[in-house]
């Protein structure tokens, strides 16, 4: 019996070995005020399974830029994530462990991870610079021209639907004149 459990130790440590010096490893902690049933091996499997895979499939050459802290939280009401791009910290918030879940938002969270701060700034002016170019009016532009555009807010007595419409909106056929 002494045995068996040695075994199950030094098999642990080999697990956290690998798992350490995979260079793509994200660092998982649980939080599980609830005791609610969670297996923290496989949470970390998959989070750094999720990051090798990212990084073989964008031919990422530093896999270490997939490094990031995830926080999953568990026994919340409402299921939602939070991010921290300072500390590059994520926090998940779950009901219980849905494994299908966890890997979505794995995945997710290492792909947003592959833009440098520089090509994320890059890819925003081009966004900007693109829908300029597509609608070249800003929404305020927009609000401020509508404002000056308005119809008269008077209604001649005994004017048709038809001809309100093209000075202003018709009033309800069944409310009193103003």
């Amino acid at each position: 019996m002494q045995s068996a459990k040695s075994f199950q130790l030094v098999g642990s440590c080999i697990f956290l070995l690998t798992l350490a010096a995979s260079p793509c490893a994200a660092q998982l902690t649980i939080v599980n005020p609830r005791q609610l049933e969670v297996p923290p091996e496989k949470g970390n499997v998959v989070l750094s399974t999720a990051c090798r895979v990212v990084a073989e499939e964008f031919r990422v050459s530093d896999p270490s830029v997939l490094r990031f802290s995830l926080v999953l939280v568990l026994g919340e009401r409402e299921e939602h994530y939070t991010v921290d791009d300072k500390k590059l910290e994520y926090r998940l918030y779950m009901k219980e462990w849905d494994e299908t879940k966890f890997a979505t938002l794995a995945m997710r969270l290492c792909v947003q991870q592959l833009p440098t701060r520089e090509q994320e700034a890059r890819l925003l002016k081009e966004i900007m610079r693109r829908s300029d170019t597509i609608s070249p009016v800003t929404a305020n532009q927009l609000r401020r021209d509508a404002a000056v555009r308005l119809p008269p807010t008077t209604r001649s007595i005994g004017s048709d639907c038809m001809s309100a419409v093209r000075t202003q909106p018709c009033q309800n056929p069944n409310s009193p004149p103003p």
